[in-house]
């Protein structure tokens, strides 16, 4: 299941054929992730502001997204996850940067091949933070170190 959605989404944002649609409500959903765990404050008011979905919005439907800027959302949300998750998962996060970034600079790389990279691999961490926050909550032990 998981594989069919990565590989339609990969059909869906190739050069000439980019769902927009999708790509935003995929960016709303990523800063609702990042949002989900922090308090009401500053660090929120930063998500929202650098996550901004109105401005993704404008620059995807005036295709203004460019490589830097995709770096840019890909930079600021590993380093947000970074901030929120336990320290024992670092390893995990080091592993799915260093993944992305190489293929963000490999010759072959295309906005899809990264785009859809990252987005596996930045709600994956966010998958086992949301696990992880969720056993602390209920107090259940967090095993899986």
């Amino acid at each position: 299941m998981r594989k069919a959605y990565w590989d339609l989404l990969s059909e869906n944002i190739t050069p000439g054929k980019i769902d927009k649609e999708w790509l935003i409500r995929l960016h709303l959903e990523l800063q609702q992730r990042l949002i989900r765990w922090v308090r009401p404050g500053r660090t929120k008011s930063e998500i929202e502001e650098c996550l901004d979905n109105e401005i993704f919005k404008q620059l995807i439907t005036n295709d203004l997204f460019d490589k830097e800027e995709l770096i840019n959302l890909i930079d600021f949300c590993f380093t947000k996850v970074g901030k929120l998750q336990a320290p024992g998962r670092d390893d995990d996060l080091k592993i799915s940067r260093d993944k992305v970034e190489k293929e963000i600079y490999s010759p072959e790389a295309t906005f899809s091949s990264v785009l859809v990279l990252f987005l596996k691999e930045i709600h994956g961490l966010l998958d086992v933070l949301d696990k992880d926050m969720n056993d602390f909550i209920t107090g259940n032990t967090i095993e899986s170190f």
